[in-house]
C-alpha cells in the first residue's frame, strides 16, 4: 500500500479549528488512531498509509492533496483533477535539502524469511528502542539484531553465501524470537533506508563523490493501536543531501 508523508503543522491547524473534536483526544478516536500517534504525525511529519490519510482529511472536510506530501520528496499529493497553479505549487523548482536524520515508516513483521532476506542484501542492520525493555527482552532484541547483522554485507563478502543449514537456523531462532518478544507486548517493526556513506553532519561539498548503502532498520516499539502496523521512526541517512526539484 503506497504511504504518503503528512504535513503535521498544517493537520494541527486544520484539527484546532474544528468545531467539534478538535482536542488530540478528541481527534485520535475520531479517526480511529491513538492519541500518540497523532501527536507523531503532527510534530514529526510521519508517513502513513493511504486509508489513514483518507480518514484524516474526510475528518478536516479537505482533500487529501492538501495535507499530505509524497513519500518520495517533499510534493504534495497530485491530483488528475488538480490546476496548473496548483502543480507548481506540489513541484517545487527548488531544490530542497534532506536532513542526515528524518523519519521514516516502519512496518511491523512476523515475517522471518522476509527480514533475512532484507538483512542479507543490506550493507549493514541497525535499531532502534520505541518502549521500554526489561533485561530480558533486550538481551532477545540485541541477539535478533546481532543474527540480521551476521549475514548483511558488514560481516560478509557479497560473494559468499550463507550456508544453507546456517540460514534454517537463523529463521528458526528469529521466528522463536519474535514470539518472544511479542508475547511480552514488544513488536518488531522494520524499513530499509539508503544511506550516503562516508557519514558526515555537513552537507558534502559540490562534486564530492559518496557511496550509496541499504540498511536495514529494526524498531522495538509497543503493540499497534486500533489495527495500525506502521511505526515512526527516526532514521541516520549517514549525511545530508541535496535533493534536485
Amino acid at each position: 500500500m503506497k504511504t504518503y508523508r503528512v504535513d503535521g503543522s498544517l493537520l494541527k491547524r486544520l484539527r484546532e479549528q474544528l468545531s467539534r473534536g478538535a482536542t488530540q483526544k478528541e481527534f485520535a478516536f475520531a479517526v480511529g488512531i491513538s492519541e500518540r500517534r497523532l501527536r507523531t504525525i503532527e510534530n514529526n511529519n510521519a508517513i502513513i498509509k493511504r486509508d489513514l490519510l483518507d480518514r484524516l482529511a474526510r475528518h478536516l472536510s479537505v482533500n487529501v492533496k492538501e495535507i499530505a506530501y509524497a513519500i518520495d520528496g517533499p510534493r504534495l499529493v497530485a491530483s488528475s483533477t488538480v490546476d496548473d497553479g496548483w502543480l507548481n505549487r506540489a513541484f517545487p523548482a527548488e531544490d530542497w535539502l534532506r536532513p542526515r536524520y528524518d523519519t521514516e515508516s516502519a512496518q511491523a513483521t512476523m515475517n522471518a524469511d522476509e527480514l533475512f532476506d532484507h538483512a542479507r542484501h543490506s550493507h549493514s542492520v541497525a535499531c532502534t528502542i520505541e518502549t521500554k525493555l526489561s533485561s530480558e527482552l533486550s538481551s532477545y532484541a540485541s541477539e535478533l539484531v546481532e543474527l540480521l547483522g551476521s549475514v548483511s554485507y558488514a560481516r560478509r563478502s557479497k560473494l559468499d553465501e550463507v550456508h544453507e543449514d546456517t540460514e534454517r537456523a537463523i529463521k528458526r531462532r528469529i521466528r522463536e524470537l519474535f514470539v518472544l518478544l511479542k508475547g511480552n507486548d514488544v513488536w518488531v517493526y522494520e524499513t530499509w533506508v539508503m544511506r550516503n556513506v562516508p557519514e558526515s553532519d555537513e552537507l558534502p561539498p559540490a562534486g564530492c563523490e559518496s557511496k550509496m548503502e541499504m540498511q536495514t532498520v529494526l524498531a522495538f516499539g509497543p503493540p499497534g493501536e486500533y489495527g495500525e502496523t506502521s511505526l515512526s521512526i527516526m532514521v541516520d541517512y549517514g549525511q545530508p543531501r541535496m535533493i534536485e526539484g
